[in-house]
């Protein structure tokens, strides 16, 4: 696969603006990384890069990387959403700013720390398929794309709650083979299911011995990602090559995504974000 097609996302060296989420690297050190890996592109994550758009901006072309994409978490299953719509607009506004083309959307709940599921009823999802378009609709006045990221303990985390997204909206999705592993759905068949819907891809590898313990409720999210869930590609359970090949036709940005948290307690091997993204880029340019 050419490098010019792949990008980094923070969360592999540990970034996440979750408190008490592990040692936060500064972002100076994140970009040499990419840069030595020779990478030139990367997702914008919040609580590494600067809030300023404009700063960010200079961030990331003085290190000749671009923009690949941006998170945004929004809670649209409710009647009056206007003030969410507005914040929406700001974040996407950001992106647009920014450079990055595409808007990867968390659907939100409540609390927004992936601990607990998001279970909607039918008015809520008929409330979610309206608010998804209108946030579609907002973003293309600025040229962003926006991709449904089905996420752990979020409102579109399974392959039903996917299912219910294509029959009820036009958006399109982020396939992220990790989250939708996670959330008990087999990822070759849902990868097949919303190819032609898939806007960002997000390649992901897990160790489901660990992701199991989490769907049975034994280790919490953050504990399970702190626990090794996430694994270099290659070196988990998924079969990337099926996955793949069901996006045959997909042209756009594969992001490497390896989840981890920096902790320093001794309940888990210290992570070496820079060795475990050469591990995955060597897997993914020999597929």
């Amino acid at each position: 696969m050419d490098r010019g097609r792949i990008a980094a996302q923070p969360v592999s060296w540990g970034i996440n603006y979750l408190p008490g989420w592990g040692r936060m690297l500064d972002a100076k050190k994140i970009v040499d990384d990419v840069k030595r890996l020779g990478l030139s592109a990367m997702e914008y994550q919040p609580g590494l890069f600067p809030e300023d758009a404009a700063a960010a901006r200079k961030l990331f072309a003085e290190a000749g990387i671009r923009p690949a994409a941006g998170w945004i978490p929004v809670a649209l299953a409710k009647a009056e959403r206007s003030e969410e719509l507005a914040t929406f607009r700001s974040s996407v506004q950001f992106l647009a700013e920014l450079g990055a083309p595409i808007a990867t959307i968390g659907v939100a709940g409540p609390s927004g720390d992936f601990e607990s599921g998001v279970r909607l009823t039918e008015k809520e999802w008929t409330h979610l398929g309206a608010g998804l378009d209108e946030i579609r609709a907002i973003a293309g006045e600025v040229g962003v794309e926006v991709a449904v990221h089905p996420h752990i303990g979020t409102a579109v985390e399974s392959e039903e709650d996917i299912r219910r997204v294509l029959g009820t909206s036009s958006v399109g999705f982020c396939y992220d083979a990790g989250h939708i592993a996670c959330a008990g759905a087999d990822p070759v068949e849902v990868a097949q299911l919303i190819a032609d819907r898939t806007v960002h891809l997000h390649l992901k590898d897990v160790d489901m011995g660990i992701a199991t313990r989490m769907m049975n409720g034994e280790l919490g999210w953050a504990q399970a990602v702190g626990e090794g869930m996430f694994t270099a590609l290659g070196q988990g359970s998924l079969d990337l090559a099926q996955i793949l090949a069901a996006f045959r036709a997909y042209t756009g940005t594969v992001v490497i995504e390896q989840d981890i948290r920096l902790i320093e307690d001794g309940s888990a091997p210290m992570q070496d974000p820079f060795k475990n993204m050469q591990v995955s880029m060597a897997y993914l340019e020999s597929l």
